[in-house]
């Protein structure tokens, strides 16, 4: 399949896409993973790894977001999504999918309730659906810096909001 040519960009404008985009996801990840859903990792019992080897492999975790993102991407290239609206759709349709198929999978594994799953499931629609819109803005307007900024900002604001929940009590610590 070839790409399609209205949304064709140079190699550093893609990885400086995706480098945003990514940044954005953390962000959001964090806010979920280390907050709302954190009380789930503590309370696990045996179905999770023990914590220290669960912490340990985080990255693979990230390596998924990461490969899933650069999908999401190749996707907006090749059917030609541009502006942000568009992309704002596309991401959430993307997510949705990402997030019911996810939850259904680990359903059929783990015996955690709804309550974990539909959290996993709307962690990956917002995740998504932001990529989406920044992809979609990045690749009309080829602003890449701008999409960079955005994913720091969120970043920075997921990281803080997930440390406040620990902090305030609201999410359990994970110390």
């Amino acid at each position: 399949m070839s790409e399609n040519p209205t949304v064709t960009q140079s190699p550093g404008v893609i990885l400086g896409l995706l480098f945003g985009i990514f940044l954005g996801a953390l962000g959001i990840d964090f806010v979920f993973h280390a907050g709302l859903l954190a009380h789930f990792y503590l309370n696990a019992g045996p179905s999770l790894l023990p914590r220290q080897l669960l912490f340990r492999r985080i990255p693979f975790g990230y390596a998924s977001i990461l490969l899933t993102l650069a999908f999401e991407l190749w996707l907006m290239r090749r059917f030609g999504v541009l502006g942000a609206r568009a992309g704002t759709r596309f991401g959430a349709v993307f997510g949705g999918v990402m997030g019911v198929a996810g939850g259904l999978g680990l359903f059929s594994v783990v015996p955690f309730g709804a309550s974990f799953l539909v959290g996993i499931a709307v962690c990956q629609l917002v995740e998504y659906t932001l990529a989406g819109a920044l992809l979609g803005s990045g690749l009309e307007s080829k602003r890449v810096l701008r999409v960079i900024v955005i994913g720091s900002v969120v970043f920075i604001i997921g990281v803080a909001a997930g440390l406040a929940m620990q902090v305030t009590g609201f999410a359990p610590s994970q110390s």
